[in-house]
């Protein structure tokens, strides 16, 4: 073989391990990129889920306000009917229209409310109270509802705290 030869080998082999080398930083700059791409991904999805779910801790102390007014409201409609007084009618009209206003309120920022009386019992949006057998509805139907469950953005916050009826 000939010098001149042996320099076109050389030079081919060198030329195949710049393409080697072009192809492997190719792939790495793409993996890279991927990298990038996927913690970009999950950046905006992590700040996503915190807008969606930053209200979860506060949620349950407005739920406790709301049914303390309900309560309340409750009360004072039973006093009613035993001595009907104008004044109390109209405090029930306005609680009322408070807890309508609170409602809506949490509505808006993704609160919806479970009240599940009647339906099939579902442990994972309802916690049994207690069981009562009960002749006129179906096993496992809900027949009171004790405390209203809520989910925020479809996540559970609070399960409604139910009664259900058992078979007799």
């Amino acid at each position: 073989m000939s010098k001149k030869q042996e320099e076109q080998k050389v030079d081919e082999q060198n030329q195949l391990d710049n393409v080697e080398e072009t192809n492997q930083a190719t792939e790495e700059n793409s993996q890279d990129y991927q990298d990038i791409f996927n913690v970009r991904k999950r950046a905006e999805r992590d700040v996503s889920n915190a807008h969606k779910y930053a209200l979860e801790k506060f949620i349950p102390e407005l739920l406790t306000v709301k049914d303390s007014l309900e309560l309340g409201t409750k009360a004072a409609t039973d006093s009613l009917t035993d001595n009907p007084n104008e004044q109390m009618e109209k405090f029930i009209e306005g609680s009322n229209l408070a807890i309508t206003m609170f409602a809506d309120t949490l509505k808006k920022v993704g609160v919806e409310m479970i009240n599940p009386a009647g339906e099939l019992f579902n442990p994972e949006f309802h916690q049994a109270m207690t069981m009562v057998p009960n002749p006129d509805v179906a096993p496992n139907t809900i027949i009171e509802v004790i405390q209203k469950g809520y989910s925020l953005n479809g996540r559970l916050i609070r399960p409604a705290m139910v009664i259900v009826a058992k078979a007799v």
